[in-house]
């Protein structure tokens, strides 16, 4: 996988571009993306439509940590 999986399109399609995202919130019109970068947290506002990639890293979760998210309701939100 490449970095280039999100910056591409968003190049081609003119829309905003949010790139290692480790939070992301959603509101009318845009989106907060924030990253983790050397000097702590970045935090960008696109006007949606826009793309986001995020920083998918390895994390260790606890079997009963697990099993507990696994009853949690996930619910989509449309943009």
């Amino acid at each position: 996988m490449t970095t280039t999986n999100g910056q591409m399109p968003a190049a081609l399609l003119g829309w905003g571009q949010g790139t290692f995202a480790s939070k992301v919130e959603v509101s009318c019109g845009s989106v907060d993306v924030t990253r983790e970068v050397d000097g702590g947290l970045e935090t960008v506002k696109l006007k949606t439509p826009a793309i986001v990639t995020t920083d998918l890293r390895p994390q260790t979760v606890t079997l009963a940590i697990g099993s507990r998210n696994q009853a949690r309701r996930i619910d989509a939100q449309s943009l």
